[in-house]
């Protein structure tokens, strides 16, 4: 089942939205299945691997619709959860172990060329993952095929 599915009442257009350009946390966003597919026929037109559409920008989490059809990069986030809802493909996601080549960057963000003794999970339309700040994570995608999952980045609040 599709985020649009499960969630239909939770989310305006996938167009951008004031909130998105205001950084407004105060604002309604609605994402209906068509807005959604049709989010991801844009993705599909870009021609890009991978591709992302920002949906929104609240203030301390932001929204996006992402495509990829082939491996991520190893990733760790310091100051952000992740959370995934596949809307369609299929990805092994590879969270925990260590990052191999950890390359620090800007804002706590990490990049890898893979994952060390990480666990596997199989990800399918519907389902729904939190992946914590500070847990490396890496996507990876079988030869020929395509993934496409909405994504919240939530940023924690920095420690007294």
């Amino acid at each position: 089942m599709r985020l649009a599915l499960l969630f239909p009442l939770l989310f305006a257009a996938a167009a951008p939205t004031a909130a998105e350009e205001a950084k407004d946390t105060n604002v309604f966003a609605h994402w209906s299945v068509p807005d959604l597919q049709s989010a991801e026929k844009e993705l599909l037109a870009q021609k890009k691997d991978p591709a992302t559409k920002s949906l929104g920008n609240y203030g301390n989490h932001t929204t996006a619709l992402a495509h990829r059809e082939s491996d991520g990069k190893a990733e760790v986030h310091e100051k952000k959860n992740d959370y995934f809802v596949v809307q369609s493909g299929e990805a092994t996601l590879v969270t925990g172990g260590t990052v191999i080549d950890d390359k620090p960057g800007e804002n706590g963000e990490h990049t890898g060329t893979g994952i060390k003794d990480g666990a596997e999970t199989v990800l399918k339309p519907g389902d729904v993952v939190h992946i914590p700040a500070g847990m490396p994570h890496q996507l990876k995608i079988k030869k020929g095929a395509a993934f496409t999952y909405f994504v919240i980045k939530v940023e924690i609040p920095a420690k007294p």
